[in-house]
Order: structure tokens, then C-alpha cells, then sequence
């Protein structure tokens, strides 16, 4: 589904999140109705400025989203396994049991 003429993100509405048509309604706002258990339907009824389509945008949107960042994380992992300072720090932290602290990462990777 072509969501970009549905989708809109404009710095000075709701703080740049992504929105309906230009309404104050987001993405987000749709996506916790639907997690609440409210049906499509439902949240046309509720909020008559929406439409059905409008709905099925907001899950091609956050579908999207979900892909490109599945995809980087992909990516990045792919480029942490490549790295020997990274696979180093692997082999060290094998044998401990306790878990590090962010702080111990960092410094472990320096």
C-alpha cells in the first residue's frame, strides 16, 4: 500500500510524529487503539475525519518501519561479528557470568 499521501510528518504538528492526512491523530494514536483491542471500525466510528484506508496506512507505515529496522540491525550485527576488537571482547566476556554494565562495555571496547 502506498501510504505517502496518507502518512504525513510535519515538524510543527503533534512534534514531528507521524500523522494522518495532517491531522493531529498519529500513527501511534491509531496503533494503541488497535493494541487495546478496538477494531477498525470502531476507531472510523470514534473519529469520523478517519477512514479505513487511513487504518490499513498506519499498519504499512509501522510495518515498514519495523522492516528497515530489522534490516540496520541485521546490518550492524553482520559489522559487530566482522570487527576483531568486537569478537575479542566476545571471547573475553565468555567465561564471566555476571552481567556487565554499559560502562564495562564501552570501556572493554576501548
Amino acid at each position: 500500500m502506498d501510504y505517502t499521501k496518507i502518512i504525513t510528518i510535519e515538524p510543527d504538528k503533534r512534534s514531528g510524529k507521524p500523522c494522518i492526512r495532517g491531522l493531529r491523530i498519529t500513527v501511534t494514536d491509531v496503533l494503541e487503539y488497535l493494541a487495546g483491542g478496538m477494531t477498525p471500525e470502531e476507531i472510523v466510528n470514534e473519529f469520523p475525519d478517519l477512514t479505513l484506508e487511513d487504518i490499513r496506512a498506519c499498519l504499512a507505515f509501522t510495518s515498514d518501519l519495523e522492516r528497515e529496522a530489522a534490516s540496520s540491525f541485521t546490518s550492524d550485527v553482520e559489522l559487530l561479528t566482522k570487527n576483531p576488537e568486537f569478537l575479542t571482547f566476545l571471547d573475553s566476556c565468555k567465561n564471566e557470568t555476571a552481567t556487565l554494565s554499559l560502562d564495562e562495555v564501552e570501556k572493554r571496547l576501548r
